[in-house]
């Protein structure tokens, strides 16, 4: 890339994706204080001369640029957005990134960086402005600190930090973003319970605790979260029975459950009329389901495979007009499958494999013009 190019003082954006350039971005790149998107190949300047103070948005996400990011970064005094996803960078995070105060988001997602004792989330409270941060995707290696809590309370869109080798326990602190809507911690090597103060962010709409090692009781102060839509606390450790107050959730869409010790399923849970998705396989849980299974208008999918649930699937099933998928198998079932079975108009999928069902298929699932996949393996049947 020439260097001439650092004379176009009016460019907003460049993009040279796609090509075969290489060697380093062209330092004199960054003399040019209008440029918002810059996508090549190469590294980032080291030297402090070549970064903008009155720069307030670099994005550089999804390219090959590569080394390390240096703490001259931090001479931008004015970035409101720092976007360096999807590239190879590889080494420390700067703490000097505490520096920018003015910054807002903050996405370094899908890198190789790491941050020795998790320093980067103590200076970042420095950025009291700070809105949004993802660093996902990236081996950070180290232990939750409690200067969690110390972010901004600004701090609303997003809060990611799945798939980054934390360990340790959820400090009390996260309480104190009380106006993060999206807290996704999954993939990690988190321990001990769900810390109380979680259940203080009540603007929380999403929150991803999944494939952890989380235990103690399912927090039943979740229920207090009057906003969330999503909740996924799969591939945990968490026993007991899931609380009746769950039932109070209205604005729950999306619950996930799969993989834990929880041993039944609240009657209040069929009142949420509005869930689209709900997926509680492969654990303990016990019980039957009711008739009021079917009060489930908006389903679409519906997973309790692998459990204990015994009773006869109940003829309520033909309301679940917007289901998908149904996963019953490896239960306790018994009875006949239903005849109301083909009133599901919607419905794809059905796996009622491995249950201790009887009599003929119902001639009524000729009416499922969408259905393609139809398990009944290992189960007894009568005849015509």
């Amino acid at each position: 890339m020439p260097k001439e190019i650092g004379n176009l003082h009016k460019l907003e954006k460049l993009y040279l994706q796609f090509n075969e350039l290489s060697g380093s971005i062209a330092e004199e790149l960054f003399n040019i204080s209008t440029l918002r998107r810059c996508s090549n190949k190469g590294s980032l300047p080291s030297a402090s001369s070549y970064w903008q103070t009155n720069q307030h948005f670099l994005n550089l996400g999804d390219n090959n640029i590569d080394g390390v990011i240096h703490s001259s970064i931090s001479n931008s005094l004015n970035l409101k957005e720092l976007h360096l996803n999807g590239n190879k960078f590889s080494g420390p995070l700067p703490n000097s990134l505490g520096n920018l105060r003015h910054l807002e988001r903050l996405r370094l997602f899908e890198n190789n960086l790491s941050s020795p004792h998790l320093c980067i989330l103590t200076s970042l409270a420095n950025c009291t402005s700070l809105k949004e941060i993802v660093i996902s995707d990236n081996p950070l290696n180290g232990v939750l600190p409690d200067s969690i809590g110390n972010l901004s309370t600004s701090l609303v869109l997003l809060f990611n930090l799945e798939e980054t080798e934390i360990r340790g326990e959820i400090t009390l602190g996260i309480g104190n973003l009380i106006n993060a809507n999206t807290l996704s911690l999954f993939g990690n090597d988190l321990t001990g319970s769900v810390p109380r103060t979680l259940c203080d962010l009540q603007s929380l709409q999403v929150l991803w605790l999944d494939q952890n090692n989380l235990t103690g009781p399912f927090p039943e102060c979740l229920c207090k979260l009057t906003e969330s839509g999503w909740v996924d606390l799969s591939y945990n450790q968490i026993s007991g029975p899931i609380p009746y107050c769950i039932g109070n959730t209205a604005s729950l869409r999306n619950i996930y459950l799969k993989s834990n010790r929880l041993t039944n399923i609240p009657t209040s849970l069929w009142s949420l009329k509005d869930l689209v998705k709900l997926d509680f396989s492969n654990k303990s849980l016990v019980g039957s389901l009711p008739p009021d299974f079917g009060n489930l208008n908006a389903i679409t999918v519906v997973d309790l495979s692998r459990n204990h649930l015994s009773g006869s699937i109940p003829t309520m099933v033909r309301d679940l007009q917007k289901l998908i998928y149904l996963s019953l198998a490896f239960n306790e079932l018994h009875g006949s499958i239903p005849e109301s079975l083909g009133k599901m108009i919607s419905l794809e999928s059905a796996d009622l494999s491995s249950n201790i069902l009887s009599v003929m298929i119902p001639k009524s699932l000729e009416a499922l013009r969408y259905m393609k996949d139809f398990n009944v393996s290992f189960v007894k049947f009568g005849r015509n």
